[in-house]
């Protein structure tokens, strides 16, 4: 009946005395009606929450710094930041090759470099109305210009998780934990071409990823990743130690740490169901 009184207030068909009964009544039901906020309407998604409903139980076997981490969420317009050291980049010939020929594509993906003891700077942010986990690097290397490299993550229909580097191309992972430790393997490549998942052949790839997320202390944690070649063995290395940002003016007033782009205010939408076409 509230519906239909509604459609008759429109439609002008409503006496004076209904209408303020009428609007009496509207202005009750909005009164015990619950209110979001502007903190709850600029409320991003959390890794956190995508990694505990993959992990199920094993969520609890994380450690506990591990767990506040990753539960911290991006609020849209307020990214996480984080910065670092980079101790060894580096990578095979093979590896170099294929850095060579993406990097058109998805440049900053497969970097063809090696260096070591070098800034990298990491943003953790979301967009509006957008499920997905959006995280930016930037690595410093030496004398070279910064090499940028956005990906985003995501939720599959199947409950999945899976990481985009760019052009469609992603990865499926499988998470798992160790010793108290977060690691990532992935599951297969694929190319994302109108919303179908085309998957691609592992010797056509750079290799199985393997990431892990160790602990250091409640502020500090070190990442390793490795990417194996079934046929020519370990392509790219990274290993570095990061830790929280307080804030981005603190970054910008770091000499070594140029102005960092505000990834959240580039151009580009919620990749949606085409994200071959996605840029950012």
């Amino acid at each position: 009946c509230f519906k239909a009184g509604l459609k008759r207030l429109m439609n002008g068909k409503m006496t004076r005395g209904r209408k303020e009964s009428f609007y009496s009544e509207f202005c009750r039901l909005h009164e015990t009606l619950p209110h979001m906020d502007d903190t709850a309407i600029r409320r991003g998604p959390s890794e956190g929450e995508l990694f505990r409903k993959i992990l199920g139980a094993d969520w609890q076997k994380l450690h506990a710094d591990i767990r506040t981490r990753f539960a911290r969420n991006p609020e849209v317009g307020e990214p996480l930041y984080y910065t670092g050291t980079m101790s060894e980049l580096s990578s095979s010939r093979f590896g170099k090759l294929l850095g060579f020929l993406t990097m058109p594509l998805i440049n900053g993906a497969l970097i063809p470099f090696d260096d070591a003891d070098f800034p990298v700077d990491i943003q953790v942010y979301s967009k509006p109305n957008c499920a997905h986990i959006f995280k930016q690097r930037i690595y410093r290397l030496h004398d070279r210009p910064p090499i940028q490299f956005t990906s985003y993550m995501r939720e599959s229909e199947k409950g999945e998780v899976l990481e985009y580097v760019g052009m469609g191309l992603g990865m499926r992972l499988v998470l798992r934990v160790e010793d108290g430790d977060l690691y990532f393997t992935s599951d297969g490549y694929f190319w994302d071409v109108f919303g179908v998942r085309i998957p691609i052949p592992g010797i056509f790839t750079p290799g199985k990823t393997f990431l892990c997320h160790r602990n250091d202390n409640a502020a500090q944690f070190n990442i390793q990743i490795e990417i194996r070649h079934a046929l020519f063995g370990t392509t790219f290395r990274q290993v570095g130690v990061f830790w929280e940002a307080p804030s981005r003016e603190v970054l910008l007033k770091d000499p070594v740490v140029p102005a960092l782009r505000r990834a959240q205010d580039e151009p580009g939408r919620c990749p949606g169901r085409y994200p071959i076409f996605i840029t950012f």
